[in-house]
């Protein structure tokens, strides 16, 4: 599995994880509307968010790659 074939998988597993989860659950659209009002209006906790919001990702999608080749 290359890692374009990887990347691919995850997206849409995602994908296929978010869209229902958004469409169903009250809790999840209103953090999305809270986090979308607060980035929008601060641009230094917008930076630090993101900040630490790759540096999670990143963190988590080396974990991923690494238990799926492993694996």
């Amino acid at each position: 599995m290359s890692i374009a074939d990887l990347s691919r998988k995850m997206e849409i597993t995602f994908w296929d994880w978010a869209i229902p989860t958004l469409t169903v659950s009250p809790l999840v659209q209103q953090c999305v509307r809270l986090f979308y009002r607060l980035f929008s209006k601060n641009k230094t906790l917008r930076r630090v968010w993101v900040g630490i919001a790759v540096a999670m990702f990143g963190f988590s999608n080396g974990l991923l790659a690494f238990w799926l080749i492993v694996r």
